[in-house]
């Protein structure tokens, strides 16, 4: 059936879906951290709504903050799950400082947007999905699940990449998390 929308009269076919009957549904935003990272809001149904890979700056390296800032505006968030990270053994002290940095920067974006967060730590969401082929690694488990979880999405960081980024496959499953965990699924 067609409903009419918007201000100039555009139509849009609206099929016989829960979208239709439930005007807002509820959103959660799943955020993996890091300079490979990025967020992605899920709604109750598990709909990706929206994603955005992290970028650098070129001029600092450091996160694209306008940009994440800029994803965050206007958007309706009911819930944030931001994963908890530590440094990590084996790793540089100033790839663990950037690292830190760009987990900085995030709580401060999501501060400045009176986004109330909770920190989660990736053993904990992790441990919520099948674990799959044991054999296999985190973040190839984390693919796995990702693609059974969502199979009709696109979680690539563009059109041209070829492969899911590991940023918005995190992320996705951090918020599928939360969805869990505010019982919605």
């Amino acid at each position: 059936m067609f409903k009419i929308i918007g201000p100039h009269g555009q139509r849009s076919l609206i099929l016989n879906t829960k979208e239709s009957t439930c005007p807002s549904p509820i959103r959660v935003l799943g955020i993996d951290p890091g300079l490979g990272g990025g967020m992605v809001i899920l709604n109750g149904r598990k709909d990706v709504k929206e994603k955005l890979p992290f970028k650098k700056t070129k001029e600092s390296g450091n996160l694209n903050c306008i940009e994440i800032h800029e994803f965050l505006q206007n958007k309706t968030i009911d819930h944030v799950y931001l994963e908890k990270v530590h440094a990590l053994p084996n790793v540089g002290a100033g790839s663990s400082f950037k690292f830190g940095i760009a987990f900085g920067q995030i709580q401060a974006i999501l501060e400045l947007n009176r986004l109330k967060y909770k920190l989660v730590s990736p053993k904990r969401w992790q441990s919520s999905y099948p674990a799959m082929q044991k054999d296999l690694k985190p973040k190839e488990r984390a693919l796995l699940n990702a693609k059974r979880e969502f199979p009709g999405c696109d979680l690539r960081k563009s059109t041209r990449a070829r492969v899911w980024n590991d940023g918005l496959v995190d992320a996705a499953l951090i918020a599928l998390y939360g969805l869990k965990d505010i019982g919605v699924l």
